[in-house]
Parts: structure tokens; C-alpha cells; sequence
């Protein structure tokens, strides 16, 4: 797995770290609704967690529990220029899944695997 220290993650943009962050939180969800779930019902809970208002729950739930340098990346993702946002969010709503998903790329490239799972597992077990 690639990985690089926090410094050189914290070069790289919002977007970027998001870009990543969206496949990594895709795949804890999937995981935490399959292990949760029957297997006939598992797209509807993921998407309420995988869309952006979903994401923008969290993400508010998220931000508490952050330490300084992932409050951060927080700031700087939610406070970002976004070229493209989607009907079925507002831009808030956008802005917040978009923290969320960068600071769960910045924790996958820092190799901090285990505090992403303890905060996503705080987070999304709190909004069940």
C-alpha cells in the first residue's frame, strides 16, 4: 500500500485528498453494512451514508473528534472551491461530504488505518 508522512499529505489538495478519501470511505461503509445488514438490504444503508447529505451528517459529527492536523484538512476541504456540485446535495451539504472524504484520504495516505476506523466507527455508529 502506498503511503507517505503527514507532511506530504498535507501538500496535496482538498480535492485530491477527497478523490481518495471517497473510495476509502466507500469501502469502510460497504464493509460496516455488510457485516450489519442482511444481504438483500444492503444498497439502501449504504447510500444513506455514501451520499453527500449522508456524508454531511457525519462529517459534523466527525469534526469534534478531530485532533489539530486533521481539523485542518477538515477546514481547508470544506472550505474549498468546488468545481461541480450535484442537485441532490446543497452546497453546504457538498462542502461537509467533501471534509469528510478528504480527511479520510489524508488518514489512507498516512497509513493511519486504525484511527479512520475508530473515527468512522464513532461517527456512523452514533448516527444508526
Amino acid at each position: 500500500m502506498f503511503h507517505v508522512n503527514s507532511f506530504e499529505a498535507k501538500q496535496l489538495s482538498p480535492t485530491a485528498l477527497a478523490f481518495v478519501g471517497d473510495a476509502v470511505f466507500d469501502v469502510f461503509v460497504r464493509t460496516h453494512v455488510l457485516v450489519h445488514n442482511p444481504a438483500r438490504e444492503l444498497h439502501t444503508p449504504a447510500t444513506r451514508y455514501t451520499s453527500a447529505k449522508g456524508q454531511a451528517v457525519l462529517a459534523a459529527k466527525l469534526e469534534r473528534l478531530l485532533n489539530e492536523d486533521e481539523r485542518e484538512i477538515f477546514r481547508r476541504a470544506k472550505n474549498a472551491r468546488l468545481a461541480h456540485i450535484p442537485k441532490s446535495a446543497t452546497e453546504a451539504e457538498y462542502h461537509l461530504a467533501t471534509a469528510l472524504e478528504a480527511v479520510c484520504g489524508f488518514l489512507h495516505l498516512c497509513g493511519e488505518g486504525e484511527r479512520l476506523e475508530e473515527l468512522l466507527e464513532a461517527v456512523i455508529n452514533n448516527a444508526s
